[in-house]
């Protein structure tokens, strides 16, 4: 049984990869042709050693001889044709290969034919409450994924082990564990394309940091259009109860006068700055003004959500990622599952007179009476409650909901451990629901959570659905409409 690292390349670019190798020290030991396939294998013939630590430990020892070095070999061995190129990676050469391969290979190959039970499963986590990198021990459970993971690597056993073997590594590249020669691997390799062309049986989230500096240097062009056009693919993430100034790395004197942080605000920036854009984004910071007097810097890409779905770019932290479709798809599947209540009426005024219109209808005003409820867990704001759920009321577009959610989740933190009752001041809150109440612009009329443009929108409500749902309540969110 011979195990098979393989990479999935573009064809184009396999002369480049040839390149980098051959500078790495690999050599073309053997080309042979089979059928409409061409077999190539590579290696290193004389690779250059490693210095081993323990031999500067004991130089002294090594009298009249030179100390030894760790020398390992490595080797490439390529299955390509006119259409397509595959690479086994032996050694290290995975490093250079890696680089030149399709990064979405070992998830599209998973969802094809990985069965759904898996052994160990490793996913990085985005905008998530949980830790950023985790390995999940699955013992043979049916797979389940949390708001903002991307699969990094599963190991799984196939649907059909006679073609893919017992079971595979599926990553960036898929270890197969095959009963067959070498030489024998093009129609193996033919089958894979075939199946690739095939639906999937199943969606993996899979997200992928850009780093080419060419293709970064043109996101950050098109973000700078997007911005100074007004287009809808971009938006600010700020908090209404925290003030923003924005200035210049470096030249924090000439920071903006504090107040609000919207895109007219930032375009007075840019006109007084003479700020070019596209060669400065990236040096644009923001001064944060929480209402309790603390202060932070951030970078202002960190501030943006931004979602280009036709090329699935977006950014997340400030950092350019490209994801894959089954990614948004579980946000929005997940994001669908919460009930929605519509509510007919509409809405004039400011977030403040719409509270308090619907204290007017019989809600409990919580805004009051409430500063901190223990040492753990500070609460800066309530809404609204009525008939078991408490409300968190956020005025505005849906993509603007951010902070409004981290609040929900934190109360719900409180709440679990408190058996689901706040105190205030004249009566206590016996809490069955965490609801949210989206009171949003006429312009952004929405039927379904889903069809918010915003991947940190989706990810916040799959977080937030989740932590409510684990602390024994349940979601709920009401649309009311701004009146025209």
């Amino acid at each position: 049984m011979a195990k098979y690292n393989l990479y999935r390349l573009m064809p184009e670019r396999r002369f480049e990869l040839v390149g980098k190798l051959r500078a790495a020290g690999l050599e073309s030991a053997k080309k042979v042709e089979a059928g409409d396939c061409v077999l190539e294998f590579m290696y290193s013939r004389e690779p250059e050693g490693s210095d081993i630590w323990w031999t500067k430990t004991y130089k002294d020892f090594f009298e009249g001889v030179e100390p030894p070095k760790n020398v390992v070999h490595c080797a490439a061995f390529f299955i390509y044709s006119d259409t397509f190129c595959y690479a086994a990676a032996l050694g290290k050469t995975f490093i250079q290969i890696k680089n030149y391969c399709d990064p979405d290979f070992g998830i599209n190959m998973a969802e094809r034919i990985a069965s759904d039970h898996v052994k160990i499963k490793n996913s990085k986590f985005y905008k998530s409450r949980r830790n950023r990198v985790a390995s999940t021990y699955q013992a043979g459970n049916r797979i389940e994924f949390d708001s903002g993971e991307s699969l990094d690597m599963i190991r799984a056993a196939t649907i059909d082990p006679a073609l893919w073997g017992a079971e595979a590594n599926f990553g960036t590249a898929v270890q197969f564990s095959l009963d067959i020669a070498p030489d024998q691997l093009p129609p193996f390799i033919k089958r894979v394309e075939e199946v690739l062309n095939q639906p999937a049986r199943m969606g993996l989230p899979k997200v992928v940091l850009i780093r080419d500096a060419a293709k970064l240097k043109d996101l950050d062009g098109a973000l700078a259009q997007a911005l100074t056009a007004g287009s809808d693919k971009a938006s600010l993430i700020v908090n209404d109860n925290c003030q923003y100034g924005i200035y210049m790395q470096g030249g924090y004197g000439s920071q903006s006068e504090k107040g609000m942080l919207d895109k007219f605000a930032f375009r007075n920036f840019l006109d007084s700055q003479s700020v070019n854009l596209v060669e400065q984004i990236n040096d644009i910071k923001v001064r944060v003004y929480d209402p309790e007097g603390r202060e932070r810097s951030r970078n202002f890409k960190a501030m943006i959500d931004y979602l280009d779905e036709e090329n699935r770019i977006c950014l997340i932290d400030g950092k350019w990622y490209r994801y894959n479709q089954s990614f948004l798809n579980f946000l929005r599947r997940e994001a669908d599952t919460v009930a929605i209540e519509k509510d007919n009426g509409e809405f004039k005024g400011d977030q403040d007179e719409f509270i308090e219109n619907q204290v007017k209808a019989g809600f409990t005003d919580c805004r009051l009476g409430i500063a901190s409820i223990n040492e753990k867990f500070r609460v800066n704001k309530l809404d609204l409650f009525k008939d078991g759920t408490l409300y968190f009321v956020k005025t505005g577009s849906p993509e603007s909901v951010n902070y409004a959610l981290d609040q929900a989740i934190g109360v719900t933190k409180y709440l679990q451990a408190g058996r689901g009752q706040i105190e205030l001041a004249n009566q206590t809150l016996d809490v069955q629901k965490i609801g949210l109440w989206l009171a949003s612009e006429k312009s952004k009329t929405i039927g379904r959570l889903s069809e918010v443009n915003s991947l940190n929108f989706l990810m916040k409500i799959a977080d937030w659905k989740r932590a409510v749902q684990n602390a024994g309540f349940r979601p709920r969110v009401r649309i009311s409409q701004q009146a025209s």
